[in-house]
Protein backbone atom coordinates (compact mmCIF):
# COMPACT_ATOMS: atom_id res chain seq x y z
CA UNK A 1 0.00 0.00 0.00
CA UNK A 2 2.90 2.43 0.70
CA UNK A 3 3.78 2.08 -3.52
CA UNK A 4 0.18 3.59 -4.27
CA UNK A 5 0.60 6.31 -1.83
CA UNK A 6 3.79 7.16 -3.13
CA UNK A 7 2.39 6.63 -6.72
CA UNK A 8 -0.57 8.98 -5.59
CA UNK A 9 1.92 11.54 -4.24
CA UNK A 10 4.39 11.54 -7.66
CA UNK A 11 0.74 12.12 -9.92
CA UNK A 12 0.05 15.02 -7.57
CA UNK A 13 3.65 16.12 -7.53
CA UNK A 14 3.36 16.03 -11.45
CA UNK A 15 0.09 17.89 -12.02
CA UNK A 16 1.33 20.74 -9.50
CA UNK A 17 4.69 20.96 -11.39
CA UNK A 18 2.92 21.07 -14.89
CA UNK A 19 0.06 23.67 -13.14
CA UNK A 20 3.02 26.13 -11.89
CA UNK A 21 4.59 25.43 -15.51
CA UNK A 22 1.80 26.79 -17.24
CA UNK A 23 0.75 29.59 -15.01
CA UNK A 24 4.47 30.89 -15.32
CA UNK A 25 4.60 30.53 -19.26
CA UNK A 26 0.94 32.30 -19.60
CA UNK A 27 2.82 35.49 -17.21
CA UNK A 28 5.82 35.57 -19.40
CA UNK A 29 3.95 35.42 -22.94
CA UNK A 30 1.29 37.89 -21.23
CA UNK A 31 4.46 40.15 -20.11
CA UNK A 32 5.93 39.52 -23.68
CA UNK A 33 2.36 40.50 -25.20
CA UNK A 34 2.08 43.75 -23.37
CA UNK A 35 5.48 45.01 -23.97
CA UNK A 36 4.57 44.01 -28.25
CA UNK A 37 7.53 42.27 -27.62
CA UNK A 38 10.13 44.97 -26.58
CA UNK A 39 11.03 43.37 -23.38
CA UNK A 40 14.17 41.32 -23.09
CA UNK A 41 14.54 37.77 -22.04
CA UNK A 42 17.15 39.31 -18.93
CA UNK A 43 13.75 41.74 -17.51
CA UNK A 44 11.30 38.89 -17.79
CA UNK A 45 13.43 37.08 -16.26
CA UNK A 46 14.50 39.42 -13.47
CA UNK A 47 10.04 40.42 -12.92
CA UNK A 48 9.30 36.68 -12.55
CA UNK A 49 12.29 35.48 -10.56
CA UNK A 50 14.14 33.20 -13.05
CA UNK A 51 16.56 32.90 -14.47
CA UNK A 52 17.05 33.58 -18.29
CA UNK A 53 17.60 30.11 -19.73
CA UNK A 54 14.09 29.49 -17.55
CA UNK A 55 12.46 31.67 -19.54
CA UNK A 56 14.20 30.80 -22.74
CA UNK A 57 13.35 27.44 -22.17
CA UNK A 58 9.30 28.26 -21.44
CA UNK A 59 9.07 30.63 -24.50
CA UNK A 60 10.27 27.67 -26.59
CA UNK A 61 8.08 25.35 -25.02
CA UNK A 62 5.20 27.22 -25.52
CA UNK A 63 5.44 29.10 -28.56
CA UNK A 64 8.36 26.43 -30.56
CA UNK A 65 9.63 29.86 -31.16
CA UNK A 66 13.02 31.40 -29.06
CA UNK A 67 11.90 34.62 -26.80
CA UNK A 68 13.41 37.04 -29.62
CA UNK A 69 12.00 35.80 -32.61
CA UNK A 70 8.60 35.65 -30.61
CA UNK A 71 8.93 39.20 -29.41
CA UNK A 72 9.60 40.13 -33.26
CA UNK A 73 6.25 38.63 -34.16
CA UNK A 74 4.72 40.42 -31.50
CA UNK A 75 6.12 44.06 -32.34
CA UNK A 76 5.55 42.91 -36.20
CA UNK A 77 1.74 42.43 -35.33
CA UNK A 78 2.12 45.51 -33.34
CA UNK A 79 3.19 48.02 -36.31
CA UNK A 80 0.59 46.40 -38.65
CA UNK A 81 -2.06 47.05 -35.99
CA UNK A 82 -0.87 50.54 -35.57
CA UNK A 83 -0.49 51.62 -39.64
CA UNK A 84 -4.03 49.59 -40.20
CA UNK A 85 -6.46 50.25 -37.37
CA UNK A 86 -5.07 52.90 -36.26
CA UNK A 87 -3.80 55.19 -39.41
CA UNK A 88 -0.55 55.81 -38.00
CA UNK A 89 1.76 57.47 -40.58
CA UNK A 90 5.11 54.80 -41.01
CA UNK A 91 7.66 56.90 -38.78
CA UNK A 92 5.02 57.32 -35.57
CA UNK A 93 4.43 53.55 -36.36
CA UNK A 94 7.86 52.43 -36.21
CA UNK A 95 8.52 54.64 -32.78
CA UNK A 96 5.79 53.43 -31.32
CA UNK A 97 6.32 49.59 -32.32
CA UNK A 98 9.62 50.63 -30.83
CA UNK A 99 11.58 50.18 -34.25
CA UNK A 100 14.97 52.26 -34.64
CA UNK A 101 13.92 53.92 -37.50
CA UNK A 102 10.84 54.06 -40.16
CA UNK A 103 13.54 51.68 -42.60
CA UNK A 104 13.82 48.80 -39.67
CA UNK A 105 9.94 48.25 -39.40
CA UNK A 106 9.65 48.52 -43.15
CA UNK A 107 12.01 46.09 -43.45
CA UNK A 108 10.54 44.06 -41.00
CA UNK A 109 7.33 44.05 -42.84
CA UNK A 110 8.83 42.91 -46.03
CA UNK A 111 10.95 39.95 -44.17
CA UNK A 112 7.80 38.87 -42.46
CA UNK A 113 4.86 39.42 -44.92
CA UNK A 114 5.99 40.35 -47.48
CA UNK A 115 4.21 43.78 -47.33
CA UNK A 116 4.87 47.56 -47.70
CA UNK A 117 3.46 50.25 -45.37
CA UNK A 118 1.01 51.28 -48.72
CA UNK A 119 -0.07 47.30 -48.82
CA UNK A 120 -1.70 47.69 -45.80
CA UNK A 121 -5.58 48.03 -46.72
CA UNK A 122 -5.25 44.21 -48.05
CA UNK A 123 -4.53 42.80 -44.59
CA UNK A 124 -6.42 40.93 -42.55
CA UNK A 125 -4.83 40.52 -38.93
CA UNK A 126 -5.72 37.71 -36.74
CA UNK A 127 -5.68 38.49 -32.62
CA UNK A 128 -3.18 36.89 -30.83
CA UNK A 129 -4.44 35.21 -27.06
CA UNK A 130 -2.24 34.32 -24.40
Amino acid sequence: RSTGKAAGFRAQSLWTATRAAVCSARRILGALHASSGRLSVSEIAQMHGLSTRSVQRIVLDATGLPPKSYGRILQFHRALRLLRDHRLSPSDAAYEAGYADQSHMTHTLQRFGGLSPARLPDVTLVTLRT
